[in-house]
Formats: structure tokens, C-alpha cells, sequence
């Protein structure tokens, strides 16, 4: 600094020193700022997503009088089941599944019972009121933005045995039923019936804003029935892209804040 008299200034040199510093500062910690108030946001939204879900599955199982038969099991109360019988290769199972607790074939309601599946979507789908529906081709329709599927994301690293086809990027934007609400919010069919399946859908929580991934606005659901008789929505596929977060993931998250 120099002084001339009683005067006092800052040379031109520390003025741009000064300045770089804070843009150093700024550019340090303006991104790290935004991606959590993005997170947050997010997390908020996702809650808020969550309890209209549920609320709209409480009112339809209501409406039923008794929990409607659709759900997985929560904890298989059969135990778990192997292959009686391998082809040559080792992998593919010929001989059906037994359970290992009584050797006998597994009961068709295994997984879970879905013989109302069908009538249960309908009632959540009522409980919701969607603004707009499209029955076919939703990204042509402007129901969807684009998204990546389970077998074009990371050069399809991410598909999996038994995936639905209905995670697959084609189906996503010509194919599945597709569901909009009045704040944007998406809901995509994921079992190839009309309106809600309440064993495979997929929400995106703020609509067409992004980022539209896996994992961070987009996500899947399945409804499972746990050992008490509740019915609750949880992780419906498991995928994931890179830092994102599953329905179970994110449900830890924001109840234990």
C-alpha cells in the first residue's frame, strides 16, 4: 500500500491480486455449493414424491377394504429355493426351482401375489389424478424427456439378467404407458398394462427438468408387503447411474435427517 500525505490507496497490482483470489475462492466453492443446494432439492422433492405415492396407495388399498393382492414378499416366508436340475453348461436351470427347506416345487406365489395387480394400479391411478396421458410413443407425445435404458447406458454395462424390458431406452421413449401430473411429475409404467403396475414403475420426480438419471430424479418402484401386512413402496430394479442413489438409498437418506 502507499501513502501519499494523509492519503491511502491500494496499488492497481494489489487490487488484481485481490480479485483473483476471491475468483479462486468463488470458483472453488460456488460448484460445490450448487451441487448440494441441487442435492437438497432433490432430496425434497424426492419426499414429497414418496408420501403423494403412498398416500395414493393407502386410499386405493381403502377403496379395496383389505390389501389388495399385488406385492412382493419383504422377507420370502418360504425360504429360499435352488435348482433341482443344470443343463451341460452349469448355468441354465432345466429342472425347475425346488425349495431347499422341503425339496418340493416352489408355489406359484413364490416372489409374491399379483393376482390384482391390474385393479389396484387403476385405484392408485385414480387417488393420483394425472393431467395427461400417453398410451404410446410418450417422448414423441412430450410426456418424456430423453432418458438412457438399462442397455444404452454406459454401452449397456448395466443390463442384467431378467431385465424388464421395459427399462430399455426404446421402450422408455416409444413404448410404455406414461403418466404425467399436474406438477410434471412422471410416472412410466413398467409391466406393459395400462395405468399403474404397482409391481414395476418408474417416477420422475420433477418432470422434465433435469439431470433425468437413474438415480437422481428417476427412479423405479416396486410395492412389497413386509411381515406386519403393510404394504410399502421400495427399490423396483436396483439400477443405478454412476452416483446416484436407489428408492431404498434414498428413503435411508431422508429419514435419517
Amino acid at each position: 500500500m502507499v501513502t501519499y500525505g494523509f492519503k491511502k490507496g491500494f496499488t492497481l497490482a494489489e487490487v488484481l491480486i485481490t480479485i483473483a483470489i476471491i475468483g479462486i475462492v468463488a470458483a472453488l466453492t460456488i460448484p460445490t455449493l450448487i451441487h448440494k443446494y441441487q442435492d437438497y432439492s432433490l432430496k425434497v422433492q424426492f419426499k414429497k414424491t414418496y408420501a403423494m405415492l403412498r398416500q395414493a396407495m393407502q386410499m386405493a388399498e381403502y377403496d379395496f377394504g383389505v390389501p389388495p393382492k399385488c406385492y412382493y414378499w419383504d422377507v420370502n416366508p418360504y425360504g429360499p429355493a435352488v435348482c433341482s436340475e443344470y443343463a451341460e453348461d452349469g448355468n441354465t436351470c432345466i429342472g425347475g426351482y425346488v425349495l431347499v427347506s422341503t425339496g418340493k416345487p416352489v408355489p406359484s406365489d413364490y416372489s409374491g401375489i399379483f393376482t390384482e395387480c391390474s385393479l389396484f394400479g387403476k385405484a392408485i391411478g385414480e387417488n393420483l389424478k394425472f393431467a395427461r396421458v400417453c398410451k404410446k410413443e410418450p417422448y414423441a407425445n412430450g410426456c418424456v424427456p430423453e432418458y438412457e435404458g438399462r442397455d444404452t447406458y454406459d454401452g449397456g454395462s448395466q443390463i442384467a439378467s431378467g431385465m424388464p424390458s421395459a427399462q430399455k431406452k426404446d421402450n422408455l421413449m416409444n413404448e410404455n404407458y406414461t403418466m404425467v401430473l399436474a406438477d410434471g411429475t412422471i410416472v412410466i409404467n413398467g409391466w406393459g398394462a395400462v395405468n399403474i403396475s404397482p409391481q414395476l414403475f418408474f417416477v420422475d420426480i420433477n418432470g422434465k427438468k433435469g439431470p433425468n438419471k437413474w438415480g437422481y430424479d428417476l427412479f423405479s418402484f416396486r410395492l412389497y408387503k413386509d411381515s406386519e401386512g403393510i404394504l410399502k413402496f421400495k427399490e423396483g430394479s436396483g439400477f443405478k447411474e454412476s452416483g446416484g442413489k436407489t428408492v431404498d438409498e434414498m428413503l435411508q437418506e431422508i429419514s435419517s435427517k
